[in-house]
């Protein structure tokens, strides 16, 4: 029994019309959700967002979006680090959410609203503000194309309140270093004060409006 907690265990894989193949993968009594070989919820994800919620402890936080919810492994960190945080999580592929609350932790999360929405509807139709936004919108290992234009980053900044943060999680090996590196230009472009923070195999880009430092 023991010699099992070594090797990775698959509990289950299904097919997604947006994400492809989906699998939910336990190795040492803790589960994962592994999109085109990238783990996009679980122990890893926690460990890249937990770093980058740290620097943000003093910031205020009364109201937060996430795109690209994904299973959730981000909402389990704001629970715990912003407990009062109303949360908005939006996510384009509902299997995600539904391997999120059977498999992970998603149905303990608090505060939490859930949206199955494309992002860029959604940006564009809600009247609310936020301030903090966290941007990890993934199919597979590329951010789509229209998550990365002019106008939705636009859309983006005019829902941040007075002071407000946006968190991008861009990954950074190989070829999307260069891939990363002309999505950071793009964010310059647009707003005033751009700092960056490579975790592990992700680059995490903090972008806000008033030109003062984290």
């Amino acid at each position: 029994m023991v010699l099992q907690k070594f090797f990775p265990k698959t509990l289950v894989k299904i097919s997604s019309p947006i994400n492809g193949e989906i699998s939910v993968v336990e190795q040492w009594g803790r589960r994962k959700i592994v999109v085109s070989g990238l783990t996009q919820s679980g122990p890893l994800a926690e460990e890249v967002w937990e770093r980058g919620i740290k620097l943000l402890l003093q910031r205020r936080a009364g109201s937060i979006l996430i795109l690209g919810l994904g299973g959730g492994s981000l909402v389990k960190l704001l629970n715990k680090y912003f407990p009062q945080a109303k949360i908005i999580g939006v996510e384009i592929d509902p299997l995600m959410v539904e391997l999120g609350q059977q498999y992970l932790e998603l149905l303990k999360a608090k505060n939490l609203k859930i949206i199955i929405d494309d992002a860029m509807n959604f940006v564009k139709k809600t009247n609310e503000k936020f301030d903090l936004i966290f941007f990890d919108l993934y199919i597979g290992d590329k951010i789509p194309k229209n998550y990365q234009t002019i106008i939705f980053l636009n859309f983006l900044k005019k829902l941040l309140r007075e002071n407000g943060m946006i968190v991008f999680n861009c990954l950074y090996f190989k070829n999307h270093i260069s891939e990363a590196k002309v999505f950071l230009d793009k964010l310059r472009e647009i707003f005033d004060d751009v700092n960056c923070k490579k975790v592990l195999t992700n680059l995490l880009i903090f972008v806000r409006e008033n030109g003062r430092k984290l």
